[in-house]
């Protein structure tokens, strides 16, 4: 999760903390303010599905094959083509709960109801009802969504008058629907979204979080001090951490640094933006090649 908040950092050098961060994915809805490394103030998560999870169910019961990203291009896919919008209705979850949580199983059930014909009349065997159910669960998904983030940006107006960005991160955030629907809404904030690469890649956005905690003197292990430490599956957002500090490795670091550029220079020298982040970067990042990542920026 934390490499998720923090990859966006990795192609955009003006994301400072604090920032209000949107983390949706295939496991993850979340809205956290990212006051500072390894300090976040979750304020709300979902407390059934995941937004991606339910983009997956709903391609499922559609009966829509998965492509790259799994089901939710192709749904958006559908409803972004739809002819009747105003054929299924669905109604917005939690508008009358007080907090920034998020849920989305009970969407999932409405459109099932929807299929089995227990609430309007639908045939998945027509392309326009598909697409109309399609765009009636992203509309109301997409209502949901800015709902939770309009009580997130009203709390950080009280507690972080200072925060003026909101990083979306996940692989969701390649839904241009709901990210276009932020910028649209918020327009006094700054909408920020990561390269498509950044939003997929697990490997890239854990090597950076990695890489953002060694700058800062944290967490840093060398290969042969891996066994000292123990491995926490369910290890929380805002854990209370405690790095140890391995000063043969801070040299390589410090050298990098003063040698370098930044990482954020690396999708600058991709010219083509549907390619994938060459390995030979995420093997560098991955295996602390400082020397080997130096030469491919130049």
């Amino acid at each position: 999760m934390e490499g998720h908040a923090l990859v966006p950092r990795m192609e955009n050098p003006d994301i400072e903390f604090p920032y209000l961060c949107l983390l949706i994915s295939g496991g993850h809805s979340m809205l956290v303010v990212c006051e500072d490394l390894g300090k976040y103030n979750i304020l709300g998560t979902t407390v059934d599905d995941a937004v991606g999870e339910a983009y997956d169910k709903v391609a499922r019961l559609l009966g829509v094959p998965f492509g790259k990203g799994g089901g939710g291009p192709q749904v958006e896919k559908l409803a972004s083509i739809v002819t009747d919008k105003d054929k299924y209705k669905l109604n917005t979850p939690m508008t009358k709960i007080k907090n920034c949580n998020f849920s989305f199983a009970g969407i999932k059930t409405r459109i099932l109801q929807h299929i089995n014909g227990n609430i309007a009349n639908f045939d998945p065997n027509c392309h326009d009802d598909v697409c109309s159910l399609a765009y009636a669960f992203q509309d109301v998904v997409i209502k949901h969504i800015n709902n939770r983030v309009k009580r997130a940006v009203m709390y950080c107006a009280d507690h972080y008058p200072n925060i003026n960005k909101l990083v979306i991160s996940g692989g969701v955030a390649c839904n241009n629907s709901i990210t276009s629907s932020l910028e649209q809404n918020f327009p006094y904030y700054q909408v920020i979204v990561p390269h498509k690469h950044l939003c997929r890649d697990n490997g890239v956005m854990i090597a950076w979080s990695a890489f953002e905690n060694m700058k800062r003197n944290r967490w840093v292990v060398p290969p042969n001090h891996v066994d000292r430490f123990s491995y926490d599956p369910s290890w929380t957002l805002n854990h209370e951490q405690n790095y140890t500090i391995f000063p043969e490795m801070l040299t390589h670091v410090t050298g990098y640094e003063n040698r370098c550029e930044s990482v954020h220079n690396v999708l600058e020298n991709i010219e083509d933006p549907g390619v994938d982040i060459p390995k030979a970067i995420k093997f560098a990042l991955l295996t602390n090649d400082y020397i080997s990542l130096e030469k491919l920026y130049k």
